[in-house]
């Protein structure tokens, strides 16, 4: 008895315990269902193994994402690989297509001025700032070009002159340029003159004719070509257009505008004079 009153508590739980376990048997034995015992126990575990479940599942899956994304991988690396491969391709074509062009450029000059030994030159940089207009081109000493050589544009257009040489490069200052001074003839009336850059003209992409009798016979769209006087430049190379004829400011002579032939600001190559016959003139265009 003094047993029972000091663990009254643990024997009540055995007791407990017991109706419990034998009201499952009962119940087990005689409708052959779930007992309470195993409900509970049924009740206590399934969150577990749900989570079991959920576990296994996500492991799966992951394992599944996983694998998909190394293959999604490999086929965006593959993929990628196919495009710089043809990127490749394109751009080779297309400094192909350059070179050929290039190429045509060259045989349609040489035919236009076959007294003419030519060397092709990329722009590789440009000063068109309020200064200047020059070039610097790809080619130098090392390939032949000296300075005072002349300078055309695909067409045969004059561009300017070599100014600077050095071994792999040389400065080309430009029609407009202001440091820009050659001998011009105008076509249609053989009238000479000098056609000179000049700096308000510069600015608007232009150069002057100077140093005309105030009567002179010049009128809009007279072309206007090198005339070889002093043999810094050959002859009959068309340099422009007038665009406009007035009095000079001292009153004493004209002066007419010129627009280039030569695009300027949209040439990407220039062909260079370095060598020619001064015995032989091409035709005029």
């Amino acid at each position: 008895m003094n047993f029972i009153r000091r663990h009254k508590q643990l024997v009540v739980a055995l007791a407990v315990a017991a109706a419990v376990a034998g009201m499952s048997l009962a119940s087990l034995f005689v409708s052959g269902g779930v007992s309470p015992l195993q409900d509970l126990l049924g009740a206590i575990v399934r969150p577990f193994q749900m989570l079991a479940d959920g576990l296994a599942g996500g492991v799966g899956g992951l394992y599944g994402y996983i694998y998909e994304y190394d293959e999604i991988r490999a086929e965006n690396d593959e993929l990628r690989l196919r495009i710089a491969e043809q990127e490749e391709e394109i751009r080779r074509l297309e400094e192909a297509g350059e070179e050929n062009e290039r190429l045509r450029e060259l045989v349609g000059i040489k035919e236009a001025r076959p007294e003419f030994e030519f060397l092709s030159a990329d722009i590789i940089s440009r000063d068109m700032s309020n200064w200047a207009r020059t070039f610097t081109l790809g080619a130098g000493a090392r390939e032949g070009v000296r300075v005072g050589d002349c300078v055309l544009s695909a067409e045969g257009y004059l561009v300017g002159v070599v100014s600077a040489c050095a071994n792999t490069w040389c400065d080309v200052i430009t029609v407009t340029d202001t440091d820009m001074a050659a001998g011009a003839v105008v076509y249609r009336t053989a009238l000479t003159a000098v056609a000179e850059g000049n700096f308000e003209l510069m600015l608007n992409g232009r150069l002057g004719l100077f140093y005309l009798e105030p009567e002179a016979d010049l009128s809009i769209g007279d072309l206007v070509m090198t005339s070889g006087t002093g043999g810094l430049l050959p002859k009959d190379i068309p340099i422009g257009k007038v665009t406009d004829v007035r009095m000079e400011k001292n009153g004493l002579s004209a002066m007419a505008e010129i627009e280039p032939l030569a695009q300027l600001d949209r040439l990407r190559v220039c062909y260079i004079v370095i060598n020619y016959n001064s015995g032989q003139s091409g035709e005029t265009p």
